[in-house]
């Protein structure tokens, strides 16, 4: 009975010893930002033109103020995403 208890904790040691061996550096695939960029440059831009009053044949304020909400959002989450930090399915 010893002897098998023995085994038992030999087999239960090692088992714990390899699962703690295993290579946690996976390589992931390099991700192109490079059209998310694009639309928040052009994004950026849209903000940065006179043309966001209460006045016909311009932006509304409200729509611009939703418009930097959402840049805020999409440049945080693009800077987890650089970092790796958020999953991301295509």
């Amino acid at each position: 009975m010893k002897d098998a208890t023995k085994l038992v904790l030999i087999i239960l040691l090692a088992l714990v010893f390899l699962n703690g061996c295993k290579d946690e550096n996976v390589q992931r695939e390099a991700l192109d930002f490079s059209c998310l960029e694009r639309y928040l440059d052009t994004m950026q831009n849209l903000l940065g033109i006179d043309q966001i009053e209460e006045i016909d044949g311009t932006y509304p304020v409200a729509s611009a103020t939703e418009l930097e909400n959402s840049l805020s959002d999409l440049k945080l989450g693009l800077s987890k995403a650089q970092a790796g930090t958020v999953l991301i399915i295509s």
